[in-house]
């Protein structure tokens, strides 16, 4: 059966990249530049959700939390500009509001928790996002998935994002036919 929820989301229902988009606001941009001077000391990686605390910042994290859980699960915040945050301190706005969403599982056979996504020809595993080569449309498997874009690509570089309920709901799927699902595999 299809599934009405607004999770079951298309990019023409919605009506494109701008039913998404959530800017953030100055006050929100100065409540995170108080966290990254009270996390100064602190690697990305070792802040906690105890550490980054403010009140206009939690507001903005609750709202981006509604969102992905119970709205259309998925939000795409603008107005961090690599121009005024060094990479570090990106990796520390993107660390602290994660830790409010949920626990960061490792991503790799590396035990990556954290990892740019960059061309690097030195790097011996070459997993897919750190390659030259195009990364096709796959599934992550987890429940809450993040990415932080800091500069647009040279070339390529597109990002897709798919409902999967949608994906569920849409199209006469061979698996649904009568015929097919009689028949064993």
């Amino acid at each position: 059966e299809p599934i009405v929820h607004p999770a079951a989301w298309t990019g023409a229902a919605l009506g494109g990249r701008e039913a998404i988009t959530r800017p953030l606001s100055g006050q929100e941009l100065a409540g995170l530049d108080a966290l990254l001077a009270a996390t100064a000391g602190s690697a990305p990686q070792e802040v906690t959700r105890a550490q980054f605390q403010h009140p206009v910042v939690n507001r903005l994290i609750d709202e981006i939390r509604g969102v992905i859980t119970q709205g259309r699960g998925v939000i795409l915040l603008t107005g961090l500009d690599p121009a005024r945050y060094a990479p570090e301190a990106l990796e520390r706005i993107y660390w602290g509001i994660g830790t409010h969403l949920g626990t960061a599982a490792v991503q790799s056979r590396t035990g990556d928790r954290l990892g740019r996504v960059e061309q690097d020809t030195t790097d011996p595993v070459q997993r897919g996002y750190r390659s030259a080569g195009e990364l096709r449309m796959h599934t992550d498997s987890y429940e809450i998935v993040g990415l932080l874009c800091v500069r647009k690509a040279a070339s390529g570089g597109q990002s897709a994002l798919v409902s999967a309920l949608a994906v569920h709901s849409i199209g006469d799927w061979p698996c649904r036919s009568p015929a097919v699902r009689g028949r064993s595999r």
